[in-house]
């Protein structure tokens, strides 16, 4: 196994590589004199077969560890954080990512976990998820739409003229707002009941 050191002030870099020279292990280390050495973080690296791009990446740190995981493309797939207690590792969030063919994410959900106090089960997850569909004009943001727990809490939708949109937010009970923008100018806001319109306000220029 390869390795480099690098040296700044009392911060050390160890970086370690296999026969094909990819970077698998890279320890950084607090050293404040010759007897009082501490390793702050360490990033292992794994690859699949002969490929050059990394496939999985885990960070250690005192108290707690993220594991990454990468598409053949080299974006981040999934992505979860740990936390250490006794040397044991607990997940305290997750999140996912899904792209289409120009890599471009399409979705990402994440999730976030409580423990009770002896950490022997979940008792509280939160889940957040965001859909995204992109317009043929790339300079028009995508059009997404925002869930909590499964329900929808939010949708903005964007037309071919930039500029020009509409940003709706649900609440519970089926009551929802809908805001329509003119060249980035809010002009009316609908309040609607399960789908019936309730109330309808405009806003002079």
């Amino acid at each position: 196994m390869n390795q480099c050191r690098t040296d700044t002030g009392n911060q050390v870099i160890r970086n370690f590589y296999d026969e094909k020279f990819r970077l698998t292990t890279k320890e950084t280390w607090n050293i404040a004199s010759v007897s009082n050495a501490d390793l702050k973080q360490s990033e292992e690296y794994s690859y699949k077969g002969d490929n050059f791009s990394v496939s999985e990446k885990k960070i250690s740190l005192k108290d707690s560890e993220i594991q990454v995981l990468y598409t053949d493309n080299g974006m981040i797939s999934e992505k979860t954080t740990y936390e250490l207690v006794k040397d044991k590792p607990y997940a305290t969030s997750k999140i996912k990512y899904s792209y289409n063919e120009d890599d471009k994410v399409i979705q990402e959900i994440s999730v976030s976990y409580k423990y009770n106090q002896n950490y022997t089960k979940i008792i509280e997850s939160f889940k957040k998820k965001y859909i995204y569909k992109y317009n043929e004009d790339e300079e028009i943001p995508a059009d997404f739409e925002y869930f909590e727990n499964n329900v929808l809490k939010m949708r903005n939708k964007y037309s071919v003229e930039k500029g020009n949109y509409t940003s709706q937010i649900f609440f519970e009970g089926g009551l929802s707002v809908k805001t329509y923008y003119e060249d980035y100018i809010r002009v009316k806001d609908v309040y609607s009941q399960n789908d019936k319109v309730i109330r309808v306000k405009e806003y002079e220029e």
